[in-house]
């Protein structure tokens, strides 16, 4: 009964095993049920998105084929918003350089960014903006991140417009077409204004005559010239091309001439100021076969005595203003009407203003430096010093500008050259009042000028002044070296100088020193009346030379005690009123401060050591220590000035110890050798 029990329990645990291994199969089945399902459904959902892909291929093959829009508008609007293709270019499009803000800069910006767009696969307006700002720098990159918080979701149309209006504004201010108006060829090579022209000419929309015209008109004069019978009926193409073949073959066929030919630049004063005239260049004189004018014409001209290149009368063609040439002018340089022109440039509100000489104008003619005194005030000038010339003279406008009186002249001069042919525009017919004129710190002088139309200088002095000054001359270096025994008595006299020291110098009016009796009759070397007073003016300047190219020193203030104030204020004064100081306008200065003495006063020192180091010294030749101290024995004095002061200050019991101490030192010299 026992194994039957036995048998039913192990029975009844097989029966639930199989149950439970039944309903594990039936778990299983529907697992694979569902495998199946899904499996079904990737398939439907890879042969959608199989036929997508093969959709998105053809779009990209038609839009390879096609050619974007944007770029045949590039250069009528650059600015415009790229299309979104991509292009089948074989070479990549190098990333834009970064942009800095600059407002002139800004339109070749934006078309590199359409440039870059164009050729890139297609990107979503997030990322174009995104890449746009990744290329800003500076003020650019600042007003990004300013405006990062509003432009975050808005499409790349719209932060283009924002873009367009903070930067998008050239710095001259100006349209294409205005700037095309205003320009002109100036000094450049017709290369260099052809590319300028052609780059405006682009952005400006007018017609093929109109660009014609305005190429034309912003030529130089000789260039026009050459094209005056030959650009007719041609484009403007050909016109620019034609033109730069000219400008070359002129600066082939004139010797030196080229890109780095060297200009000078000429100054005249204007009725409204002293502003500058236009730079001229050294020109090939024109032709006369090669303008438009007929024979006839120039019969005509000639017998008239009028210009052959403007038509008005008082000049001929080399003396011409309207001719752009020069070359054959410069044979007139040593004439009464001047060479290359040099004036004064400044306001005439502001005295002590000098216009500068270019080197080259001083291997050429004689330029000498004069102050000239109208209306309480002085002006310095360059003077040409023609010996040609019968007369002193003075440009009209310049005269007018300064306020000078001006008398008529009975009987108005006409003025010609050595060749005969009419000097100026018209008959000198004023005169000056007697003007004070300086031609250097001491020479002074009343003198009267004719008054010329349109010289090239401003100032001329000619044969007379010559004559009656009869200075002594080096026309090699282009300087006067002395005056003549004239000048000395009527032109230089300047006030006497009596230097006297002052009470900040030496207080006490006795001299504190002891004289020995050794010296007795030297005492006058030792008086301080004479110490104070200058020697007798000689006919002669001993000239400061500074080394070339430098630039005076500037000048540091020394601090200065309470006392040392009060004595320098007392010491200026007292300078001023004896003639010992003169006020000055100078913008160089040394540095000034006090050394106490010893008879209890101040003594003022200037501080020259940094003009010294710009000054060009005196080589003068130096015994050697050597040859100099096998001359000394046998002497049983020796006396040097130097040593002499340097010991007098040093010592403190006067000069009488100075002077001992030399005499010691004599001694050890003969005794060593």
């Amino acid at each position: 009964m026992a194994e039957f029990n036995d048998l039913q329990q192990a029975v009844g645990n097989q029966g639930r095993v199989l149950e439970q291994h039944s309903q594990l199969f039936e778990s299983l089945a529907n697992t694979v049920t569902a495998l199946t399902t899904q499996q079904s459904d990737q398939h439907s959902q890879l042969a959608q998105i199989t036929a997508s892909l093969q959709d998105i291929a053809a779009q990209l093959t038609q839009l390879r084929v096609a050619t974007p829009a944007s770029l045949a508008s590039a250069n009528q609007a650059p600015v415009s918003s790229p299309a979104i293709a991509p292009s089948s270019a074989c070479f990549p499009v190098s990333k834009p350089d970064k942009y800095d803000g600059s407002p002139d800069l800004c339109r070749g910006f934006l078309l590199q960014m359409s440039l870059f767009f164009v050729n890139s696969p297609v990107s979503v307006d997030a990322a174009r903006i995104s890449f746009f700002i990744s290329r800003l720098t500076g003020k650019a990159l600042d007003w990004a991140t300013a405006i990062w918080s509003s432009i975050e979701n808005s499409t790349y149309e719209h932060f283009l417009r924002e873009f367009r209006l903070v930067f998008d504004h050239p710095h001259h201010g100006q349209s294409q077409g205005e700037l095309l108006v205003q320009l002109r060829q100036g000094n450049r090579p017709v290369s260099d204004f052809a590319l300028e022209f052609r780059t405006l000419a682009a952005g400006s929309g007018w017609n093929e005559p109109a660009l014609r015209v305005m190429f034309r008109n912003g030529l130089r004069a000789d260039i026009l010239a050459e094209l005056a019978c030959k650009d007719d009926g041609l484009s403007l193409d050909e016109l620019i091309s034609l033109a730069i073949r000219l400008d070359q073959l002129k600066l082939s066929s004139v010797p030196g001439r080229g890109a780095g030919a060297s200009t000078l630049r000429f100054f005249s004063p204007r009725a409204s100021g002293f502003n500058p005239r236009v730079t001229l260049r050294d020109e090939e004189p024109m032709q006369v076969d090669a303008t438009r004018l007929s024979r006839e014409e120039r019969i005509r001209r000639r017998q008239a005595g009028l210009c052959f290149y403007c038509g008005r009368s008082g000049h001929m063609l080399r003396d011409c203003r309207s001719c752009p040439s020069r070359d054959q002018r410069k044979d007139t340089t040593g004439s009464s009407n001047g060479g290359l022109s040099h004036g004064f440039h400044g306001n005439p509100d502001r005295p002590y203003e000098v216009s500068r000489l270019s080197s080259d104008m001083f291997s050429k003619s004689f330029i000498l430096s004069v102050i000239l005194f109208c209306q309480s005030s002085s002006f310095v000038f360059p003077a040409l010093i023609d010996s040609g010339a019968e007369g002193n003279f003075i440009n009209e406008q310049l005269a007018r500008q300064l306020l000078i009186p001006l008398e008529c002249l009975e009987n108005p001069m006409k003025l010609s050259a050595v060749d005969g042919t009419p000097v100026g525009q018209g008959a000198v017919s004023h005169i000056t009042t007697p003007v004070q004129l300086n031609v250097s710190a001491l020479h002074s002088e009343e003198i009267r000028f004719f008054v010329m139309k349109d010289t090239n200088y401003q100032i001329i002095l000619g044969l007379p002044w010559l004559k009656r000054h009869n200075p002594l001359i080096s026309w090699l270096n282009c300087e006067i070296i002395s005056w003549s025994s004239y000048c000395h008595d009527h032109c230089i006299s300047g006030p006497k100088l009596l230097i006297q020291s002052t009470t900040v110098e030496s207080p006490g009016q006795e001299s504190l020193a002891h004289i020995p009796s050794d010296y007795a009759d030297l005492s006058e070397v030792f008086s301080k009346s004479r110490a104070t007073q200058l020697p007798p003016h000689r006919p002669y300047d001993c000239a400061i030379e500074l080394i070339d190219n430098q630039i005076p020193p500037k000048s540091r203030i020394y601090p200065l005690t309470q006392i040392e104030e009060r004595a320098m204020e007392e010491y200026v004064q007292e300078a001023l009123a004896q003639g010992f100081i003169r006020h000055s306008t100078s913008p160089v200065a040394a540095s000034f401060f006090f050394v106490k003495k010893k008879d209890g006063g101040l003594r003022p020192c200037i501080d020259y050591r940094q003009l010294n180091a710009v000054t060009k010294t005196y080589p003068y030749p130096l015994p050697l220590v050597p040859v100099a101290l096998e001359q000394l024995p046998g002497y049983p004095c020796l006396c040097g000035g130097t040593t002499a002061g340097l010991q007098a200050e040093k010592g403190s019991s006067g000069i009488s110890r100075g002077l001992a101490g030399l005499r010691t030192g004599g001694e050890e010299l003969g005794a060593g050798n």
